[in-house]
């Protein structure tokens, strides 16, 4: 019997823009500068990932021929 396998039911950017507003919310609730300074910067390397995949997704990138 084959695999049922299903479709994810969010992109990739869509579940890491979904994480960043969690943490930006946890950030605007958050009194201490050290708990401060780990969400910043994971909202940080999220955003730096979302970028990335925006450039690995793009057009004009192309396999060498």
């Amino acid at each position: 019997m084959p695999l049922r396998t299903q479709s994810p039911k969010h992109t990739f950017a869509e579940n890491i823009d979904q994480r960043i507003r969690q943490l930006q919310d946890e950030l605007a609730t958050q009194p201490d500068a050290a708990t401060r300074e780990r969400l910043l910067q994971q909202i940080k390397e999220l955003e730096t990932a979302l970028h990335m995949e925006g450039w690995l997704r793009s057009p004009e990138l192309r396999p060498p021929e």
